[in-house]
């Protein structure tokens, strides 16, 4: 998915809303019927919805250029994670977005720069999440301040 999505009952936006898909979630394509697909996703801790969603923003390895939209919209996601008050989990949806490009298309000429920097995201997310602790805030006696600097 590179947009969010509906889940809706059955394929028409009038039927009752199971869930929303967020950008860069995975889910399983069960059918299709003309714009519609029917999908099995995750949503949130053990909760699998099945449904129909509008088939717009879905990218499948037979998608034309599919390795171009999946790498630019994990720019965009990037972008938008290193921005100052960015959209909440840009930083992981860039990650999930590069990862699947080369993971979907892996003769594609943008893959292993995909893998790289999926792997390089990952990496500035986990050392985000170990430097925002309380425990890396303080200082271990006998090495002084330089100990803390992160650079």
């Amino acid at each position: 998915m590179i947009r969010e999505a509906v889940i809706y009952v059955s394929p028409d936006t009038k039927s009752a809303k199971l869930g929303q898909i967020e950008r860069g979630q995975e889910l399983v394509v069960v059918e299709s019927s003309r714009e519609w697909l029917r999908v099995t996703a995750e949503l949130g801790e053990e909760k699998t919805v099945s449904g129909w969603i509008l088939g717009k923003g879905v990218i499948r390895a037979s998608t034309p250029n599919g390795d171009r939209i999946l790498y630019g919209e994990a720019v965009d996601s990037e972008e938008q994670a290193s921005r100052r008050g960015g959209r909440r989990g840009a930083g992981n949806d860039a990650a999930r977005l590069y990862y699947r490009t080369a993971e979907y298309f892996p003769s594609s000429p943008l893959a292993a720069e995909a893998l790289y920097r999926a792997a390089d995201d990952k990496w500035q997310i986990e050392k985000d999440d170990v430097m925002s602790r309380p425990s890396a805030r303080s200082k271990i006696p006998g090495y002084g301040a330089r100990w803390m600097t992160t650079g």
